[in-house]
């Protein structure tokens, strides 16, 4: 890729993971027999001297509303593995059954949806029904 002299990069540092700004001071374009190459010298906040951009271990981006998505998509992806994992450990540890009570569970008029047919809900005028995601509906049985 081809920056600027006095463009401000951001790299997201393999190390540390943190983002560090950079500033590209030089570009310096070598030709010989064999072809071009172009390297790059930054300036980075605190440090006297320059340094070659090549030599920083990280990923380089231009725009930090792109750093966040890319931070975003690895934190996600971390998240999802640590979940799976959990998930994995609980269910090779302990008997787990498909549906645990918790404490957020709907009052004892709830029902699912699939074990409750309608016609046995004659006489009753409302249900809770808990849907997949875990949210509780009210119905009015009356008005079905």
């Amino acid at each position: 890729m081809t920056y600027d002299v006095g463009q401000v990069l951001y790299i997201i540092s393999n190390s540390t993971k943190r983002v560090i700004p950079v500033q590209i001071s030089e570009r310096i374009v070598k030709q010989t027999l064999k072809g071009n190459t172009t390297s790059y010298i930054v300036v980075i906040p605190g440090k006297a001297e320059g340094i070659d951009l090549s030599k920083i271990k990280g990923n380089i981006f231009t725009n930090l509303n792109v750093v966040r998505q890319s931070m975003l998509t690895n934190a996600t992806g971390v998240i999802d593995e640590l979940i799976v994992d959990a998930e994995n450990l609980a269910a090779s540890s302990f008997v787990v059954p498909e549906r645990v009570v918790s404490e957020d569970a709907p009052s004892e008029n709830a029902v699912e949806v699939n074990t409750l047919e309608l016609s046995e809900m004659t006489g009753l005028d409302n249900v809770e029904v808990m849907l997949e995601d875990g949210t509780v509906a009210k119905v009015n049985v009356q008005a079905v």
